[in-house]
């Protein structure tokens, strides 16, 4: 099905050219007659890259040949399942596109971040998190050293104490995929020590990259089976995935309808748009951001396996300018008032949709694309102060999409405590647009108050607050020119 037009997370060092540091194979894995991507060893630093903290894909033509030996047959095979099942899964998309959009409920931990806590980070983690006011993070727990993160649990019970909830993200490497027993004991000691979080654990990441370790669409399945031990083990706990990255269905498709160990709790998707630029934009001319999670919920529904919630764990969008810290390639990379703007964008338009049960941001601090730098003094970027004033004006309310406008006004509906926040901005250039009805006042997209004159105002790319108190719904967006009720198209 969807297919991203060049993978996502190559290092500038392999794009301009220059040869990327080689993986090496370790013995056990020679005999295999295959070359390892699993990042653990300190004396191979071409396996992990700190700076962009992910896995370097840099392989050399030969070991690429190599890896890539059997992907024709094996995508062939998963093309030919997933064209039986195209049928049902289009239908359930067109009915989805029919239904009236309702409200959604904004819990407290469906606006979710991701952390990189360490022993000595992990006090200036939780400070920022609490000025961001979020309560849900995603954290990473990598197969080849767990340790310094199932050594925080006692700290995060303290978090947990106050409200926080944990989704821990449990990364594969190729030895896990080459050997599943290893990954067996691995996973039931980081869920034995995490338990009492009563988290959500995601299994496996970007299953559908071969830098990630897996190669082979199986070897997920062979993941999974050696997990079901620790699963049976602590059923307190949720498991979500296939955690697929970047709209490529295809692979999202396969895992659903396939025979597993056993079923999700939720719906991974590791869904980002940062190459199509806004959440508005769209692939293959249909799928904005929108449809792409519509058409996630109609797999789900048409899939013979139970309903289950879809948890978008991993989205952002680069910095130009950023180098070696950027996973992307400078083509992606964005300026950092664009991607406050687009933050905002993209955290509305998931919450809206139905089913979606949580959407993490990635990473809180991180040099190439997060909300604040690494380095002290850790400078905050807008993007910080724009989910700091989304989370104040969303959470605990509701929100919906107001009817898309002719004119290029977009715009959400914040419901709240006897008061209405209209959320707009214009998709492209600027718009003036009267207001029918003065709000009682506003801000722009960092929390900045903004100066009303009771006449038209005018919309940039950049969303901005609108709050009329003791208006309804129906009310504020009538105010602001919508008229009509919005459908899922």
């Amino acid at each position: 099905m969807m297919k991203r037009d060049e993978p996502h997370g190559v290092p500038p060092a392999e794009e301009d050219g220059s040869r990327a540091i080689a993986p090496s194979a370790a013995p056990s894995e020679q005999e295999h007659g295959v070359w390892a991507a699993e990042p653990s060893r300190a004396d191979d630093p071409g396996r992990w890259n700190p700076a962009s903290h992910q896995p370097y894909s840099g392989y050399t033509p030969m070991q690429r040949l190599w890896m890539s030996r059997g992907d024709a047959l094996d995508f062939a095979r998963m093309i030919g399942r997933n064209l039986r099942h195209a049928r049902p899964v289009y239908r359930r998309y067109r009915e989805l596109c029919r239904q009236r959009e309702q409200p959604q409920r904004v819990g407290a931990h469906r606006i979710g971040l991701g952390i990189s806590p360490t022993a000595d980070s992990l006090e200036r983690c939780a400070g920022a998190v609490e000025e961001l006011g979020v309560r849900s993070l995603l954290i990473r727990v990598p197969s080849w050293n767990p340790e310094p993160v199932l050594s925080l649990a006692p700290r995060l019970a303290t978090l947990q104490r106050h409200g926080y909830r944990f989704v821990f993200s449990l990364l594969q490497d190729r030895r896990a995929a080459l050997a599943p027993a290893t990954w067996g004991p691995f996973v039931h000691e980081a869920v034995s020590r995490l338990a009492a979080l009563e988290p959500t654990f995601q299994l496996g990441q970007a299953i559908n990259r071969k830098k990630w370790g897996l190669w082979h669409p199986d070897e997920y399945l062979r993941l999974m089976d050696a997990t079901a031990a620790a699963r049976d083990a602590f059923p307190h706990c949720k498991w979500i995935g296939p955690p697929v990255i970047d709209f490529e269905y295809h692979w999202t498709l396969y895992y659903l309808f396939a025979a597993r160990p056993f079923d999700f709790d939720g719906v991974a998707s590791q869904l980002y748009v940062d190459r199509r630029g806004s959440p508005d934009s769209r692939q293959f001319r249909h799928f904005d951001l929108w449809r792409k999670i519509l058409l996630l919920r109609a797999m789900i529904a048409a899939s013979p396996h139970p309903p289950a919630p879809i948890y978008l764990t991993e989205f952002n969008w680069s910095l130009v300018g950023s180098g070696a810290h950027s996973p992307t390639g400078p083509a992606v990379q964005i300026d950092e008032e664009r991607q406050a703007r687009y933050l905002v964008i993209y955290y509305l338009t998931a919450l809206a949709s139905a089913d979606v049960a949580g959407i993490w941001w990635w990473q809180l601090f991180a040099n190439g694309y997060g909300l604040c730098e690494e380095e002290a003094p850790w400078r905050r970027r807008p993007s910080f102060a724009a989910l700091r004033t989304l989370v104040a004006r969303a959470a605990g309310g509701t929100v919906a999409r107001a009817p898309r406008r002719h004119d290029g006004v977009r715009g959400f509906v914040l419901g709240g405590d006897n008061v209405t926040t209209m959320v707009l901005y214009a998709t492209s250039g600027s718009i003036r647009v009267p207001i029918g009805r003065q709000a009682d006042s506003a801000f722009d997209l960092v929390g900045g108050a903004l100066e009303l004159s009771g006449g038209p105002i005018t919309l940039s790319e950049a969303p901005i607050y609108l709050v009329f108190p003791h208006t309804s719904p129906h009310e504020a967006q009538a105010a602001c020119g919508f008229e009509a009720t919005v459908r899922s198209t």
